[in-house]
């Protein structure tokens, strides 16, 4: 897309942008970033690094605010202006007013956080914890403790939709089932609820909000005897165990994981369970063995023609190993690993390239068990650009080159005839604008012209073309 000299600024991330992220992910991974500070070494870095991570996220307040973020985040995906929800399976239809479902708080308001309480502002409020709800539903649920039934339950069924729910009388099949102090979760979404639970626990731990507000510490926990209801200080869910299992046995689905992009567009954290189900077992038991490091940052390519440097910041864990790195000639897919063993140093060299080849690049970082991280934010080589130039029919008429894609080292040959200018107007003989602090120049056609040119083609941001704040695009006309 050629953008005419106008400098991008990063929009505020919308649920709408949220939505539009989760039909076109391909082209980055945001966990590689947004988790970047995590320490994966062990259970007590785990614990503090990912609490200091979602923690002081925005408040959206629990009024009729985040109920358009609601219905979007829990959306029929096969009944669009329908919501699907969590426990009857039900499609109801998007309204105002008197609604036959409402808002589900899965860790139970009434424990720890009740309206009113000192501690209710972001616990009771946060989204992540927040599904629609079939209203009788809810109100049967009540604040019951998750946990697998085993004698005297009562059903409660669901709706066939999506392909999934429906069927009665057997167990479990694909119905929740209740006593008077336990909730069961139907298959289909008990990985949900279990995860929203244990955000809850990661993101809640005592002490005051970044705008002074105190907040609870929440806990998991299997000793029922410890479940209380009111405003606490420390309050405990349960049963941490069934809660585990069920994590383990319903993993994220494409439901879920479009629902926590639309969340994590409206408050703008993230709830590391679904991301990395993996840390689970490693943040609540302590057993980190299949928890692989994070993603290693701020890789940066270098391109002198020849070959390709590439340097990253190192990554923390006391277990690692070292990085892979991994090159391919396309964007997004198709990478195959240049290292054959972790190298221990946070830069690489690639002198294998063909100078007029493009090529993207991501490192990885391993531990001494073996577990790789997910690939790191891709860069590609394209640091030195040759450019092909259309002559126009009229040769007074304009011809808008597009540069955006360029890197650090730009060279150029340009037709006869043509001018080249960093301008706000079009490059005219004798009514060349040039941009503050370019000394006026005349470069024209035939000359070849580098990045050192005092006026010519310049790149005004570093870094990936589709993130940089500032981008150069090119004017060239007939003189």
């Amino acid at each position: 897309m050629t953008r005419h000299l106008f400098r991008t600024r990063g929009l505020a991330i919308s649920v709408l942008l949220a939505i539009l992220f989760v039909a076109t992910n391909l082209a980055a991974d945001v966990r590689s970033t947004y988790w970047g500070e995590v320490d994966t070494s062990n259970q007590a870095t785990l614990q503090q690094t990912v609490h200091d991570t979602i923690r002081n996220h925005i408040l959206v307040p629990y009024t009729t605010v985040n109920w358009p973020i609601l219905e979007a985040a829990d959306v029929d995906p096969s009944n669009p202006g329908h919501i699907l929800d969590i426990y009857k399976n039900e499609s109801y239809e998007i309204t105002s007013g008197s609604r036959p479902y409402n808002r589900e708080h899965v860790w139970p308001q009434s424990r720890g956080f009740p309206q009113g309480g000192t501690w209710s502002l972001h616990p009771r409020a946060d989204m992540h914890n927040l599904f629609l709800c079939d209203v009788g539903y809810n109100s049967s649920r009540s604040n019951n403790y998750f946990g697998n039934c085993h004698d005297g339950c009562d059903e409660r069924p669901t709706e066939f939709n999506n392909g999934v729910g429906g069927g009665t009388g057997v167990f479990p099949g694909n119905s929740n089932w209740r006593t008077s102090t336990t909730w069961q979760v139907w298959d289909d979404r008990k990985g949900d609820a279990a995860r929203a639970v244990m955000y809850m626990a990661a993101r809640y731990n005592g002490g005051n909000n970044i705008d002074g507000t105190p907040e609870p510490d929440l806990r998991l926990t299997d000793d029922i005897n410890l479940l209380q209801t009111g405003a606490q200080p420390v309050a405990y869910m349960a049963l941490q165990s069934a809660l585990l299992q069920w994590h383990q046995e319903d993993l994220p689905d494409s439901k879920e994981i479009f629902r926590h992009e639309v969340i994590y567009g409206a408050q703008q954290n993230r709830n590391p369970f679904i991301d990395f189900p993996e840390w689970g077992d490693c943040f609540f038991l302590g057993d980190c063995s299949s928890v692989a490091p994070m993603t290693p940052q701020n890789v940066i390519a270098s391109n002198d023609g020849d070959d390709v440097t590439l340097t990253w910041s190192p990554r923390i864990e006391t277990d690692l190993d070292g990085y892979h790195v991994y090159r391919s000639s396309t964007s997004g897919s198709g990478f195959a690993r240049l290292t054959t063993d972790p190298i221990s140093t946070t830069s690489f060299l690639d002198d294998t390239i063909n100078p007029m080849d493009l090529y993207y690049y991501v490192v990885t970082a391993i531990d001494t068990m073996g577990n790789e991280s997910i690939f790191s934010s891709e860069v590609t080589s394209q640091d030195f650009v040759g450019v092909a130039i259309a002559i126009p029919t009229n040769p007074d008429t304009p011809y808008i080159q597009n540069f955006n894609s360029m890197g650090t080292l730009v060279a150029a040959t340009l037709p006869e005839h043509f001018l080249v200018a960093k301008s706000v107007a079009n490059a005219q003989t004798g009514q060349i604008i040039w941009e503050d602090g370019v000394t006026v120049t005349d470069f024209r056609g035939g000359n070849s012209l580098s990045s050192s040119a005092a006026n010519g083609i310049y790149n005004f941001g570093a870094g990936d073309p589709s993130t940089a704040t500032d981008r150069a695009i090119g004017f060239l006309s007939s003189g």
